[in-house]
């Protein structure tokens, strides 16, 4: 692809015809670039334009030109492109002013700003996080066929999922393609370059715009920039520093070119200005990483045990005292003199800290992958379901007491050994419909299915309620303890949850020996789970034992099962302690490593070595500053892992401050402008970005780089040049790199640095602001309070949980919902304890909905209330309003008063606040007033005990002076209590219900058909939705179904709703409704966005649930198209139809348009119709025009009319025409006559020249010849003397022989024999289907065929033989190079990235490569599989067999027929003769054979 350059004599080029530089031409446009008109009349514009970053252009825009308006003013507004024409696109800004001279003033910026609004997230290229992700349908194509992860090179356009700028673009900018990309890159000035198809960093970027990331992250990297070509939306890269070899030769070169361009005072340069950056002058570097843990290494690698490193260049040997300088020379020396033993010693130890981690943390047996990963990844709810199946049906289960075994206790242990059963990426459920899932007691029988769902894609099987019934199955129940079936199902349950049950089965044929072997494999940390999951195994069994009724029931198959197990605990706690004493050996080692390092750092402390005085001396010339690299990070890193990035980022720190020791120059220059002078017009195309110059001061001969210009057209006369700054290093060599990839600046947003450091105060506020109006994103919240504790914050609620010492979460963990706080002690199989919203039942079986406590304790030093009741557990003891009720029925009861049965409170207003309103007065009411200016609030409590009695009391509640204030802030916390004794343990109280209210959905989309339907069916997905009910009855296992009734609400905007359905008076269980799916409701209205359902509880309307499902609109844009109308009026659409182009006659007419939206969905949308004012008078224009012409012309017969710019003309003869272009670069010419005088080109009747060159483009003599000075391009190219094409000149393509001849040929045709022998017809040179590339001939044979071929090389005949048996060719082996094989069987292609080559050297023809089928094959003796077809040349003379690699241990016979056809035939993993070959196998295809 050609190199892309910013061109910046398209923008500033002098005309000569009028001896002065133009203004540009500017089109306003779309952002999908459909024009909207040129821009004419602008003023005050400027154009600045830079390498590696955003281009600017701005201008101003008048309303009104000559009085009229301005054709273009309505459409410039912002967000619009103006096409620089030539040169790029622009997005703009308008700003709009308004006084005596109405203008718009236009700010535009290069269209690669649009990727600054584009943001990258969770994006992971080559990280810890992509290449330790779960391998999924997902990601699976990043993990080869072994697992082993595939990485993201730079650029790799024949593999776009592993190419990082195709990566890019995919993800967030596909509108924007690749253009051209450097072949290599360079990682520094002395490093040799690397390939772009094997090159790879990793980079991850979260929040991070896509032009950010582009040009800091990726350029900063890699050492390159990225120019984009906004006129085609093209991204394009470069590297910008010279490419080496290994021997330090430069083999490619930098984008820019070393020009010839030469400034200085005498020829363009006005002003050289060179400024010393004092300020940036560094000795003295304090070394920070990107965390601590790296900061601290620095001080571990640096033998001077800091994170300081110096270099003092010049200033050593130009100002300090000569002692000084002495001794810090020495002291260098010394750090020479340590450095090698220093190295080897951080070596060591960074040896001995990864055998201290791997031996704590990280041992562990090499686990192989699975055989086929692909099956592994993919395996389908359907194949998991059958797989536990089948386990538990050969398994049986147990219970604990056969005698009260029920239906939920053995679906609880079936769900649980499902579960154990299970792999991780499921979930298992046993069905508990009734009509499903049974357990006949008598036959010990269970009959029921279970449900199936993977993770990674929410699939089930069965997938639906109504497949439940053909996938049910029986297990055997049993209660076994001689055989220890219940016991060792709670064992492998055990031993599932501490992760390490798929490792028992590993160790379970194993000898004690094989045992201790296996375990000294594991670290320190993995043998102290084992040991304490195997210690709570035996503690398991030897409970189970002492429940035995009596020893004989302990066979010594029982016994042998415990002894099993013992065992292994003896191994694995002995594994532990050995384990434990290397480690503990490891740590001495590296104690003793560390303290050999702290002298070595002792030695080299420079304050120590200087001295007292000359240390203070030194700090005279110290200019520190703080280098800090947050590339360097240790996340996820070995301690010796660390240590190596820790030592990397020293000797990167060092090299900068090679070069921040040294002053650094910043050099301006003003110059004439370049593009004004005509004498410089051979520079043009020199002076562009990233291109050198020399500029030549009083001293010194520089050479630069240009990075920039700008150019004003109130000044033309100048122009200011931007050049790189040249980085001097105190080893005599400079760069200009850093200055290239620092002019990227972020443009991710618009507000500067300055707004960003303003807006910091208010942050804070924003942040609350925005937590008050949106909440917590309760997917992603997570709170750490220390390694072992985390708060997190899901769609579920809110969890709190603590982890154990061994690295998993405990089962007491603490959950908050929206209306309570709830405790589990065994991971929310039950809750123990809960603080909120429940249904109590009294002793009447009345329900009452309230907010309360339900715990196994409730301990205080005062309990009270209005209703207090306490109980017993067996009911002897009773405390309620009513006394002590003992078991006898006798009560016990103190009164002081009656209680109260009735308490009503009543308001009024009055002007008084000392006189009570009064108590009769009819103003009174139930509702209390809202307050008044000088009005008073009363309130009258009007009381009846149980007795009758009445009492009322009136008080005034609010004053005159007004409302109350709002709220005032927090007081400071009060210093805490002393403790209080603790209280007497409570005893149980009754147990309180937890209700659920579930529904099928949280969301249902809504297509935009619902504008033109009344169907919900038609509109909305999914159309019905599903509601169960369940209640949690104290501490049992699993909530229950709830008979309730529901009432349904539908709302527009989720605040006013409508009641749109109440179920039955009579609470149902709705839960068996519609097969198991719950209670179906379906929407009333296409218009609605919300639905609310209320679960109401039994036998009243008391509220228990409420749930609102939002309905969201979320159909997309698949098209839209702009049309046109031709009206008979100005006011309204009439008398015609819509269409699709715009008309090009109008006549009276008029012209209007509308934008034609077409969704996914299919809903079509049409905007309101707009009356196209100024393009219906350029239209009537144009007609008036073409229709004057006309009636001119026949008016003419024949005379001439000539006006000041046109010529009306039935017959133009003699001279000749000349005709440009509007900036005179192209001319055309037709001069028949020879009028034109210039006998260099009176031969040409018509001709096409550039700049007025003498040589022109093309043209056409009188003789009918043409020439052209450039390129030309033809599918079929033919040049012959007459008409029986003799002496034939041929290009192109022409069939022959039912196949191709590619290339150049020359063909004697009928006339005249080649070398005397008649029998010769036709000579070519070229390419066949056989990829000959010398010359070849065909002959006429005896029956008049063309047949025969002939090679000949240089005029002499080297064989005679067909193409399809060529074996050599000018003395040479015949070598047809690897050929990809394209004929492919049915459901047959290449195997991932594993592609199909053939390559025939000589009579040898190799194969390599693998394919993979998409659907199953059986084979037979007589039907065999097609896997390809190879091309004739390749063909073997008899069949070829050779035996090929297939998935897993597999093997199959491939044979290559002569007839080109290469089959599959006997797949076997050495069992059967012929097995099926299952879907997505992998099929090795490699071997050879000869051509006879």
């Amino acid at each position: 692809m050609a190199v892309f350059y910013k061109d910046l004599s398209r923008i500033i080029r002098l005309d000569k015809n009028i001896s002065k530089i133009p203004s540009p031409e500017l089109v306003l446009k779309t952002r999908d670039f459909r024009t909207l008109g040129n821009i004419p009349n602008y003023t005050n514009w400027r154009v600045s334009v830079l390498g590696n970053s955003i281009d600017e252009i701005s201008f101003d825009v008048p309303k009104f030109v000559d009085g009229k308006l301005n054709p273009i003013w309505f459409k410039l507004t912002d967000l619009k492109v103006v096409e620089l024409k030539r040169y790029g696109c622009f997005e703009i800004e308008v700003t709009y002013t308004d006084n005596t001279k109405t203008v718009k003033s236009i700010n535009g910026y290069s269209l690669e700003r649009e990727l600054g609004q584009l943001i990258l997230h969770d994006f992971h290229v080559n990280d810890d996080d992509a290449k330790t992700m779960i391998i999924t349908e997902y990601n699976k194509k990043d993990f080869d066929k072994d697992g082993n992860f595939i990485n993201t090179v730079f650029y790799n356009p024949d593999d776009t999922d592993h190419s990082l700028l195709h990566r890019i673009l995919k993800e967030k900018a596909p509108h924007w393609s690749i253009g051209y990309v450097t072949n290599y890159i360079s990682i520094g000035e002395d490093k040799p370059v690397k390939d772009v198809r094997k090159f790879y960093r990793s980079f991850t970027a979260d929040g991070t715009s896509v032009y950010d990331f582009l040009t800091q992250d990726i350029a900063e990297e890699c050492n390159v920039v990225f120019l984009f070509d906004t006129l085609h939306r093209q991204i394009n890269c470069y590297s910008v520093i010279d490419g080496l070899d290994k021997n330090g030769n430069v083999v490619k070169i930098a984008y820019g070119e070393d020009t010839n361009v030469y400034i200085s005072k005498e020829n363009l340069a006005t002003e050289i200005t060179l400024t010393p950056n004092v300020d940036q002058v560094k000795n003295c570097f304090r070394i920070e990483g990107g965390d601590d843990t790296i900061t601290a290494n620095v001080r571990t690698v640096n033998v001077s045990g800091s994170n300081y490193i110096y270099n003092f260049g010049a200033l050593k040997d130009e100002d300090m005292p000569s002692e000084l300088t002495e001794k810090l020379n020495s002291y260098q020396e010394l750090l020479d003199s340590k450095a090698k033993g220093y190295e080897n010693l951080m070596l060591e130890l960074q040896n001995a800290y990864s055998r201290q981690s791997e031996l704590k943390y990280t041992m562990s047996p090499a686990d192989g992958m699975k055989d086929d990963l692909d099956v592994w990844v993919s395996k389908t709810a359907k194949e998991q379901f059958f797989d536990i199946k089948q386990k538990l049906i050969n398994g049986k289960i147990g219970v604990e007491d056969i005698k009260i075994a029920s239906v939920e206790r053995v679906n609880n242990n079936i769900e649980s050994m499902a579960q154990v059963y299970s792999d991780t990426r499921f979930t298992v459920e046993v069905v508990t419909d009734s009509g499903i899932c049974k357990y006949d007691n008598n036959k010990k029988i269970w009959t029921g299915t279970i449900v199936v769902k993977r993770l990674t894609d929410n699939s089930m099987y069965p997938p639906s309620k109504d497949d439940y019934k053909n996938n049910t199955f029986q297990v055997a129940v049993v209660n076994d303890d001689y055989n220890l079936t219940y016991t060792q199902q709670k064992l492998k349950i055990a031993l599932a949850e501490s992760d390490i049950f798929n490792i028992d089965t590993d160790i379970s044929n194993m000898t004690t020996s094989q045992m201790r072997e296996y375990f000294k494999k594991y670290s320190l940390s993995r043998l102290y789970s084992f040991n304490g999951a195997y210690d709570a195994a035996v503690s398991l069994l030897q409970e189970a034992f002492s429940k035995a009724t009596n020893t004989a029931e302990i066979s010594a198959k029982v016994k042998e099962f415990l002894d099993k197990y013992t065992n292994i605990k003896i191994i694995v706690n002995e594994c532990y302690k050995q384990r434990e004493t290397e480690c503990k050996e490891q740590d001495l080692l590296v104690s003793s490593l560390e303290s050999q390092c702290s002298q070595y750092q002792k030695d080299c402390n420079m304050q120590t070595y200087l001295g007292d005085d000359l240390y203070k001396q030194l700090y005279k010339y110290i200019r520190e500053d703080t280098y800090n690299n947050s590339n360097y990070i240790s996340d996820n890193l070995t301690d010796a892992q660390a240590m190596d990035k820790a030592r990397d980022l020293v000797e990167v720190a060092k090299k900068e401050l090679e070069k921040a020791c040294v002053c650094q120059r910043t050099i301006s220059v003003t110059l004439n402008n370049i593009f004004a002078l005509p004498e410089f017009e051979p520079l043009y195309d020199s002076f562009q970005l990233y291109n050198y110059i020399r500029v030549r001061t009083e001293d010194e001969l520089l050479k630069l780089r240009i990075l920039g210009l700008e150019i004003s057209g109130d000044s033309l006369d100048t122009v200011t040049v931007t050049f790189a700054d040249k980085i001097e290093s105190i080893t005599g060599s400079t760069e200009d790199i850093k200055s290239i990839l620092d002019q990227a600046k972020s443009i991710s947003t618009t507000y500067n640095s300055t707004v960003k450091q303003a807006d910091k105060g208010s942050q804070a506020s924003d942040y609350v602001t925005d937590l008050r109006l949106n909440g917590l994103n309760a997917a992603k919240t997570m709170i750490k309070n220390d390694n072992s504790e985390t708060f997190t914050i899901t769609p579920g609620g809110a969890i709190a949980k603590r982890m154990d010492d061994v690295g998993f979460y405990g089962d007491k963990q603490l959950k908050i919902l929206g209306n309570g706080i709830y405790f589990t002690k065994d991971n929310w199989q039950t809750i123990c304890q809960a603080i909120g919203e429940f249904v109590y039942t009294d002793k009447d079986g009345n329900q009452t909905l309230d907010y309360g406590i339900i715990g196994k304790y409730v301990i205080g030093e005062l309990i009270a209330g209005n209703q207090l009741v306490i109980t017993a557990g067996n009911g002897k003891v009773r405390i309620d309003q009513d006394g002590i009720t003992l078991s006898d029925g006798q009560v016990i009861k103190y009164e002081k008063d009656a209680p109260m049965s009735e308490v009503k409170l009543d308001y009024m207003n009055s002007t008084s606040s000392t006189v009570a309103p009064d108590a009769n007065d009819s103003n009174w009411s139930s509702t209390c007033p809202q307050w008044e200016a000088n009005k008073y609030i009363w309130q009258k409590i009007t009381s009846v005990d149980a007795n009758g009695n009445k009492e009322v009391s009136i008080v005034c509640v609010s004053g005159r002076n007004g409302k109350d204030g709002e709220k005032g802030e927090k007081g400071d916390k009060g210093e805490q209590g002393l403790k209080g004794d603790t209280g007497l343990n409570g005893k149980d109280g009754d147990n309180a219900n937890l209700f659920f209210l579930e529904s099928s959905v949280e969301t249902i989309e809504k297509k935009m058909t619902y504008k033109n339907t009344t169907s919900v069916s038609r509109c909305m997905f999914p159309s019905t939705i599903y509601f169960k009910s369940y209640v949690q009855e104290g501490n049992t296992a699993k909530p229950n179904d709830y008979s309730a009734r529901y009432m349904f609400e539908e709302s527009t905007d989720g605040t006013v709703w409508t009641t749109t359905l109440t179920t039955e008076a009579t609470p149902q269980n709705y839960n068996t409704y519609n097969n198991g799916k719950g209670y179906a409701y379906v929407p009333y209205s296409v218009n609605t966005n919300y639905i609310r359902c209320t679960m109401m509880a039994t036998g009243t309307l008391i509220k228990l649930r409420q749930t609102v499902i939002p309905i969201i609109v979320s159909d997309v844009v698949k098209s839209t198209k702009k049309q046109y109308y031709v009206s008979n009026s100005s006011s309204s659409v009439t008398g015609g139809s819509w269409t699709d182009t715009i008309p090009t006659y109008l006549g009276s007419k008029y012209l209007w348009s509308r934008t034609y939206i077409t969704y996914e969905s299919g809903y079509t949308y049409d905007s309101s119709a707009q009356y196209e004012s100024d393009l219906t008078i350029r239209l009537k224009d144009m007609t008036t025009f073409q229709t004057d012409t006309q009636d001119k012309l026949n008016a003419l017969n024949p005379t001439t009319l000539v006006g000041n710019d046109y010529i009306f003309s039935p017959k133009i003869g003699g001279g000749y025409a000349y005709f440009t272009n509007r900036d005179g670069s192209y001319s055309v010419e037709i001069d028949p006559q020879h009028a034109a005088g210039d006998k260099t080109l009176d031969k040409y009747l018509f001709c096409i020249r550039k700049n007025g060159n003498t040589t022109p483009i093309m043209g056409v003599d009188s003789e009918g010849n043409g020439m052209f000075n450039g390129n030309v391009t033809a599918k079929q190219l033919e040049l012959y003397q007459d008409n029986d094409k003799y002496g034939q000149f041929d290009m192109g393509c022409t069939p022959y022989n039912n196949s191709e001849y590619y290339g150049l040929g020359i063909m004697v045709n009928g006339k005249n024999a080649i070398n005397g022998d008649s029998t010769h017809r036709r000579i070519s040179f070229g390419v066949t289907p056989g990829h000959i590339h010398e010359d070849i001939y065909f002959t006429k044979g005896s029956d008049g065929n063309w047949s025969s071929k002939h090679v000949f090389y240089n005029t002499c005949e080297l064989a005679t033989t067909s193409i399809s048996n060529l074996t050599t060719l000018n003395g040479q082996a015949y070598d047809s190079g690897w050929k990809p094989v394209s004929s492919y069987g049915s459901g047959i292609s290449v195997y991932s990235s594993s592609l199909l080559y053939m390559r025939r050297v000589g009579k040898m023809v190799y194969l390599k490569g693998a394919v993979t089928n998409s659907n199953s094959i059986t084979t037979t003796e007589t039907s065999k599989k097609t896997l390809f077809t190879i091309a004739s040349q390749f063909r073997p003379s008899y069949p070829h067999q050779s035996i090929q690699q297939g998935s897993g241990s597999n093997r199959w016979i491939m044979e290559v027929n002569k007839n080109g056809t290469v089959t599959l035939d006997r797949y076997s993993n050495n069992t059967a003769t012929r097995n099926t070959v299952p879907t997505g196998a992998w099929l090795v295809c490699t071997t050879s054979w000869m051509v006879e």
